[in-house]
């Protein structure tokens, strides 16, 4: 694979982790959004269902994007490479959080 087919690989998972997740948090919100929202969440199975669905591609895309990215980076810098990995491991954590706390303010 050619560093730049790399790099097309690459937004394209940019892409496929940034439209699941927005998604989710688009379904989830009435759900979690509610002060019952343990009842809410078992009266809509498929609801919750869809919205861990399009979690799962979104984590399985921030995953790619670490491997994909490793062989465009490498030739500039194996710690350049490290640090991106490092930092999109902590940023799928902090968009939940994030999302979360955005659904309980509302």
């Amino acid at each position: 694979m050619t560093h730049r087919v790399g790099a097309r690989v690459v937004g394209a998972l940019f892409i496929m982790a940034t439209v699941p997740f927005s998604l989710s948090v688009i379904v989830l919100q009435p759900v979690l959004g509610a002060p019952d929202f343990l009842t809410r969440a078992s009266l809509r199975e498929v609801r919750v269902g869809a919205g861990v669905l399009l979690e799962l591609v979104n984590h399985i895309a921030v995953v790619g994007i670490a491997v994909v990215i490793y062989p465009v980076l490498r030739p500039f810098s194996e710690r350049l490479w490290l640090t991106n990995t490092s930092v999109s491991k902590c940023m799928v954590p902090m968009a939940n959080n994030a999302a979360s706390i955005d659904l309980a303010a509302t």
